[in-house]
């Protein structure tokens, strides 16, 4: 239709209705990935420095706060369950609980 006239309301509107469907596509996709019974739960993650070194302590900090920083842009709650220190810099071990819907199903 829009083809045959320079609507200018009916072209508005149909950009308004795609728009729309889009949105509710991604909807109906995010919704398919997370179908899982276990996905809609909270999760808990483990990170672990599996060789000593500066370098796997380091980067093993820098995954908590990534995970941690994730968690708070998403509006989970994040409780630090476990730390282990790391002999140079950074951790060697750390545990979180992450709380809140579909945790589990984002993470996975």
């Amino acid at each position: 239709m829009l083809e045959l006239s320079a609507d200018e309301q009916l072209l508005q509107e149909a950009q308004t209705n795609l728009t729309q469907l889009q949105q509710e596509l991604e909807t109906a996709e995010i919704r398919q990935l997370l179908s899982d019974p276990h996905d809609q739960k909270g999760a808990l993650l483990t990170i672990t420095a599996e060789v000593d070194g500066v370098d796997a302590e380091y980067w093993a900090y820098m995954l908590l706060r990534m995970y941690c920083k994730w968690g708070e842009s998403h509006s989970y709650k994040i409780l630090l369950v476990e730390e282990s220190c790391g002999d140079f810099a950074g951790i060697k071990f750390a545990s979180l609980e992450i709380i809140g819907r579909y945790a589990y199903g984002c993470l996975k």
